[in-house]
């Protein structure tokens, strides 16, 4: 039987996965290793997402009319209806495949813009970490990560939040600012703590340890987490101030949606970003494939040298062996 989880939102490049890391050091599951995304350069330490899930998360994107980079547009009640059909009962497959009743977490950035869904399916009282970063941080990793231009990626930023604002009514929710995470992961780490503990769910671990898991090293854009944010209409701000406490309700989209040509750019962009990171993905494990391969053959290597050498004993035993009975046939 699945308990209710933790859910770990935001928008790609804000930090989720160091939240993520953290609720795995506080002992909660992250479900089977080997059904993870493992680490990348990106994510030295690991994703923390199930990759059944976001592969279901980019069906589902693509059904409704996007990906992850081009987000389609927010229709909930298509998004519960898809919820009521098979889309749904897959979706609830996958948890029980992947979950149960050790208090577990789930996190991937693309259910922030497939939230009515994943309520629909979930269908209980769940509790929702949102993470978020500057606008600017966000825009210069997914530039260096994905060539994205930073004013698209500002663009996504806000289409994230705005459509996870909208879309939270009903959940218990405390915000993270990646930035404070990193400054204070010992004050973050037990506040998350005291915040999961009014919600029902009691942590296994430590506190304080699991603040060690946070790496300020990984944050490479530091210089721009303070920058003065422009064009968002306050909303960094207002993200800022609620800090430990519950996300905003009516955070809204900055600016005007990008035309219909640009979004079915930033589509084709993704779905060959998408293949990409299969591919690269892939390469890892045929990587890791052939270096087992080569330490089995070392390993056979140094069998069969060992082998030779207890033969070569062993002939040499023989051999004095038979000049001992060449001698007393002799005497």
């Amino acid at each position: 039987m699945r308990d209710p989880g933790v859910l770990v939102l935001g928008m790609h490049r804000s930090g989720t996965s160091a939240v993520a890391r953290l609720l795995d050091g506080l002992g909660l599951d992250a479900g089977p290793v080997e059904g993870l995304i493992g680490p990348t350069d990106h994510n030295p330490h690991g994703h923390f997402e199930v990759q059944a899930l976001v592969d279901l998360n980019d069906r589902l994107l693509a059904e409704l009319g996007g990906t992850w980079v081009a987000p389609p547009p927010h229709e909930p009640d298509r998004q519960r209806k898809l919820a009521g059909g098979a889309f749904g009962t897959e979706a609830a497959r996958l948890l029980d495949d992947h979950f149960g009743e050790q208090l577990w977490f789930w996190k991937d950035p693309r259910a922030c813009l497939l939230l009515p869904f994943w309520l629909e399916v979930l269908d209980g009282q769940h509790a929702a970490l949102v993470v978020v970063r500057h606008p600017d941080a966000v825009a210069a990793s997914l530039e260096a990560r994905d060539g994205l231009p930073v004013a698209y990626g500002r663009q996504l930023w806000s289409t994230y939040l705005s459509t996870l604002s909208a879309s939270l009514e009903g959940v218990a929710t405390m915000t993270v600012v990646y930035d404070v995470l990193l400054a204070d992961a010992v004050g973050c780490s037990a506040a998350i703590t005291g915040w999961l503990g009014v919600q029902g769910h009691a942590v296994l671990e430590d506190s304080a340890g699991a603040a060690l898991l946070i790496d300020p090293a990984i944050n490479h854009h530091s210089d721009l987490e303070s920058a003065d944010s422009e064009g968002d209409g306050g909303t960094w701000s207002r993200l800022l101030d609620a800090h430990g406490a519950p996300f905003p309700g009516d955070i809204e989209a900055a600016g005007p949606a990008p035309p219909e040509l640009e979004r079915e750019l930033a589509r084709a962009f993704g779905e060959a970003l998408d293949v990409c990171w299969r591919l690269d993905a892939e390469l890892t494990d045929r990587k890791a494939d052939v270096e087992r391969l080569l330490n089995d053959v070392e390993a056979l290597g140094s069998e069969l040298e060992s082998a030779n050498e207890r033969a070569a004993h062993l002939a040499g035993v023989v051999a004095d062996r038979e000049a001992v009975v060449a001698d007393r046939k002799a005497d």
